[in-house]
């Protein structure tokens, strides 16, 4: 299955923005089994609950990046700003490493062409 994930934190505005969108991308190529997958940068763990609740995020698809100013996983992905985004293919290779936002005309053409 495709996979979109994103690198967010509860103080990014065009994060918050966007989550709205990905679950919206989910629900339009449920055909194509996307999943999503969200990273959490926030610098307490109390704050990334509250915007999963807040927000009404998946809570299976949500994770919390210990320690992410050490992080190899941020490292490289080369997380530097938020939101950023990654498409995978159905056997986990990266189709996009600096994938556009989930509004893009360019994504949703991406995400109609897999298999």
């Amino acid at each position: 299955m495709p996979v979109y994930m994103d690198f967010w934190a509860k103080w990014c505005g065009a994060c918050i923005y966007e989550f709205p969108m990905i679950e919206e991308l989910k629900q339009t190529y449920k055909d194509k089994q996307l999943e999503t997958v969200g990273i959490s940068i926030d610098e307490e763990f109390e704050d990334f609950k509250v915007a999963v609740d807040k927000y009404k995020l998946n809570t299976h698809n949500q994770f919390f990046l210990v320690n992410h100013s050490e992080s190899v996983l941020k490292v490289f992905f080369e997380v530097s700003e938020l939101p950023k985004y990654f498409l995978f293919g159905k056997n986990g290779e990266i189709l996009s490493f600096n994938s556009p936002r989930p509004k893009s005309k360019i994504l949703k053409a991406k995400l109609s062409r897999l298999p």
